[in-house]
């Protein structure tokens, strides 16, 4: 790590000096604490045309600043077959096979529930023990996050149609 360290500090140096030394040859000024680079005498001939004198006369562009440089984790290697699956870090990440198959119970038995309730009366209960009805359950989206009513009586009156978020939800319960 200190090689690193000292290298990098080195390279950075370097690229300092050389931006210093380039600017100042440019300018055709002195180099403070360095040897001095001599620039050669320009040359000019009374006999160039304008577009030629235009084109000696455009000054170069300035340095851009240094930019630093990102190092990635190396990937796997081509030849190989990947990360390996018996390593701490895919083991922590991965899931047993029965947590899986409950989570997918769950989510089964969560939307059967909602098809159930479709068109029935409807009870929510939200946080701070706010409980709002609704006389019917119209719908509600794909991943199950929001619940699309229609007269929904909360504690401010009555609302025709409205859109309940799902983390507002602390339950639900509908009549069969």
């Amino acid at each position: 790590m200190r090689l690193i360290c000292m290298g990098r500090c080195l390279f950075v140096a370097l690229v300092r000096i050389r931006y210093i030394a380039i600017r100042a040859y440019r300018q055709n000024a002195p180099l403070p604490g360095l040897i001095q680079l001599v620039r050669p005498p320009r040359h000019r001939v009374d006999a160039l045309s304008s577009r030629d004198r235009s084109m000696s006369e455009k000054r170069e562009p300035p340095l851009l600043p240094q930019v630093p440089i990102i190092r990635l984790p190396r990937p796997p290697s081509p030849s190989g077959r990947g990360f390996d699956p018996s390593s701490p870090r895919a083991l922590a990440h991965s899931n047993s096979d029965g947590h899986q198959k409950t989570r997918s119970n769950l989510r089964l038995c969560f939307l059967r529930s909602l098809l159930a309730s479709s068109g029935l009366p409807v009870t929510f209960t939200l946080y701070q023990r706010v409980s709002v009805s609704a006389e019917r359950f119209n719908a509600c989206d794909i991943e199950g996050h929001n619940f699309q009513v229609s007269n929904l009586q909360t504690p401010l009156g009555v609302q025709k149609e409205a859109l309940i978020r799902g983390p507002d939800i602390i339950s639900y319960s509908f009549h069969l």
